[in-house]
């Protein structure tokens, strides 16, 4: 009799990490173990789907994250990885080769070629040589240059990022001035495309499962019949659909002319009101947020690739029913105090919030605090208060944008519950708390020539010290779940 296959999926979290879970569940073959780097997801309490599961450092802690999944990979003799999520995918297929030496198999396609389709810029770049239509897409620099043959509405999306977040759209010529100064301060990271026509049903995803061999395990059309946001974003209701041969096809050309891939991709299409082309949106390198309505038509793309990974026989399956549809929904879940899981290392987060402009020399200051903790922080606050600093911040892209808001209009701050957020933000280990926080005091004192009054408390495994410089105002719990 076959030992069962332990999977350990990623990330669940996020819509796609909780369909896996359920599409995994009822698997006699199939073991599932859970993480997540948030204590406080329902999936990692629910003994009836996971077998085990870990709270883990996020990936963005590259170091600290490798470090725990291997532990975890001993500890529990997992075979199969599903990374559900961009951030982890973008780090985890950079150490294939690392966790195929200790017995287990990411499922994931290699670096470069997750980079090159989940940067929208590259992926676009790739999808022309590919022959596949794509929207007119340039750089914010661009939109003033070229403003008397744009046709709008036009889009502002981040190059890398998913579920329709940090999205801006421009309507009309005169919006164009209106552009909150976050997207400037980091125009690199971000694209400009032009909208394309559209009503329900116009979003389309095609939906692939590559084996070893780079053969299609399991393909699966399906269509947005509600999204969360009107111009599109995750769809919150869809159906599947046959035909549109066109979608699988330049989905595959696409795949092929990278070279290949290894384990899911979803690819996200707009059929244009005006022309009825279908449109390259986006590519997404793993299980969607939605996936749970192939494994409810027939096509369970998370078991196939569980079996695909550990070496078992796979028909294709290329056919599925079409009388369902997906309404998706939150469930709460009631849990005893007692059964939280805490995250294995606890951790300080340092605010100290810039009012006023600085004189000292942020290069300076930064390598002298990294002397000091050894570990990632960010400078936030005013433009006219921080000059050149917000551009030193770390590579955490939310943390980046939280930052980017800082100045800008106030709406666009009380959407993520900080209505003013500034200040420097440092992460660190425990051992020394007292002397590391004497050090940082010292230094923060001489970049603001003010002394600071501390605020702390505690909370879990995690204390939480502020100060105040004039009266800005933070919300901790924020702070706590960047």
């Amino acid at each position: 009799m076959n030992k069962k296959i332990k999977v350990l999926v990623t990330a669940v979290g996020a819509p796609p990490g909780r369909n896996v879970v359920r599409a995994l569940r009822n698997k006699k073959e199939i073991s599932v173990i859970a993480s997540d780097a948030d204590n406080l997801v329902p999936v990692l309490y629910n003994k009836k789907e996971v077998l085990n599961s870990y709270i883990i450092p996020p990936a963005r802690e590259e170091k600290k994250y490798i470090k725990s999944l291997k532990k975890i990979i001993g500890k529990e003799n997992i075979r199969v990885i599903m990374p559900c999520i961009e951030e982890e995918i973008s780090v985890l297929s950079r150490y294939r080769r690392d966790f195929h030496n200790i017995g287990a198999d990411i499922i994931c396609a290699d670096y470069e070629k997750v980079t090159r389709l989940a940067d929208k810029k590259r992926m676009i770049e790739q999808a022309l040589k590919a022959g596949v239509p794509t929207p007119d897409t340039f750089g914010i620099d661009d939109i003033s240059k070229t403003n008397k043959k744009l046709r709008f509405p036009l889009i502002i999306k981040p190059r890398k990022g998913h579920g329709a977040r940090n999205i801006y759209i421009i309507k009309n010529k005169n919006d164009i001035a209106k552009i909150p100064p976050q997207y400037f301060i980091d125009k690199r990271a971000f694209v400009v495309q032009e909208y394309i026509p559209g009503g329900t049903g116009s979003i389309f995803l095609c939906g692939l499962l590559y084996g070893k061999d780079n053969v299609i395990k399991a393909e699966f059309l399906s269509r947005s019949i509600k999204t969360l946001y009107e111009f599109g974003g995750p769809a919150v209701c869809g159906e599947p659909v046959n035909g549109f041969r066109r979608i699988k096809d330049y989905t595959k050309k696409l795949i092929s002319s990278v070279g290949g891939w290894y384990g899911p991709v979803n690819v996200e299409y707009k059929i244009s009101s005006e022309d009825g082309v279908p449109y390259l949106i986006e590519v997404n390198p793993r299980f969607w947020g939605y996936g749970y309505l192939a494994v409810g038509c027939g096509v369970n793309f998370p078991y196939l690739a569980a079996l695909e990974s550990a070496g078992r026989k796979v028909k294709p399956v290329t056919e599925y029913r079409t009388d369902r549809i997906i309404l998706r929904e939150t469930m709460d879940t009631v849990i005893p105090r007692g059964r939280l899981k805490l995250p294995e290392c606890g951790k300080i987060v340092f605010v100290c919030n810039i009012e006023k402009k600085c004189d000292m020399n942020a290069g300076k200051l930064k390598k002298r605090i990294m002397q000091t903790c050894g570990e990632v922080f960010v400078f936030t606050g005013k433009k006219e208060h921080l000059g050149s600093l917000p551009f030193i911040c770390g590579d955490n892209d939310k943390i980046r944008f939280y930052i980017n808001q800082a100045g800008t209009r106030e709406e666009n701050l009380k959407e993520i519950g900080l209505y003013y957020f500034a200040g420097l933000i440092i992460y660190f280990d425990l051992p020394d708390l007292d002397k590391t926080l004497c050090g940082i005091e010292r230094l923060i004192t001489l970049f603001l020539k003010k002394k600071l009054q501390y605020f702390s408390f505690s909370g879990s495994s995690l204390r939480i010290i502020r100060t105040d410089v004039l009266g800005a105002k933070v919300i901790p719990s924020k702070i706590c779940h960047l």
